[in-house]
């Protein structure tokens, strides 16, 4: 296995999903394209500490008003408002704006970890 050089970090509210590998996507501010490669494997994180590595399968950027249920699926959100809760928070937002762009990030667990 490479080592990863990127990361994924998430708060531990978020890491069950992870603990459990029902976690799958997650969604991050801004085009983050150019951050995780395709087939690229990453370290997710839980405030830093290591958890375990994933390869990248799909990184896609979307406006939040084009959010839909299935693009919330694997990330552990329940619903689009749950969602635009979370993320207000995170990022510090007073509201997600319609044209408020966001990547959705996918991967696949390794199965040796």
């Amino acid at each position: 296995m490479s080592i990863a050089h990127q990361t994924l970090d998430f708060f531990p509210d978020q890491c069950s999903g992870i603990h459990t590998r029902s976690k799958t996507r997650t969604l991050r501010l801004g085009d983050r394209t150019s951050d995780y490669a395709i087939g690229e494997t990453i370290l997710l994180t839980e405030l830093g500490l290591p958890m375990v590595h994933v390869v990248i399968k799909r990184v896609q950027v979307k406006e939040s008003i084009k959010f839909t249920a299935k693009d919330l699926k694997g990330t552990g959100f329940a619903n689009l408002e749950e969602a635009s809760i979370k993320l207000r928070s995170i990022y510090r937002l007073p509201q997600i704006l319609p044209n408020q762009v966001f990547s959705i990030i996918d991967w696949k667990y390794l199965e040796a970890e």
